[in-house]
């Protein structure tokens, strides 16, 4: 799976820079910002613990992180990106 659109949105509904996503995922901005990019992968265990740092599930990074080119993908990643946005409006 490619996580690099997955950690821009993310970042984008959680309202963080790419230095506070950085500061609270004990990750550094280059390599964020690489990875945004698509110049870097990203580990499967990196994932996890930004999932446990953001208190997100990881079950939204696999759903939006979805390579597909199919209409089925795209409606998981819209669903993804929507249900991410209630969790989000429902931490606050």
């Amino acid at each position: 799976m490619k996580y690099n659109k997955t950690i821009s949105i993310v970042r984008g509904i959680k309202g963080l820079s790419i230095q506070d996503f950085a500061k609270k995922t004990n990750l550094s901005k280059s390599f964020i910002s690489r990875v945004e990019k698509g110049d870097r992968n990203i580990s499967e265990d990196s994932i996890r613990q930004i999932s446990r740092m953001l208190d997100v599930p990881k079950k939204f990074f696999d759903l939006l992180a979805v390579e597909s080119k199919t209409s089925d993908a795209k409606i998981a990643k819209e669903i993804g990106v929507i249900l991410l946005k209630i969790l989000h409006e429902n931490t606050k």
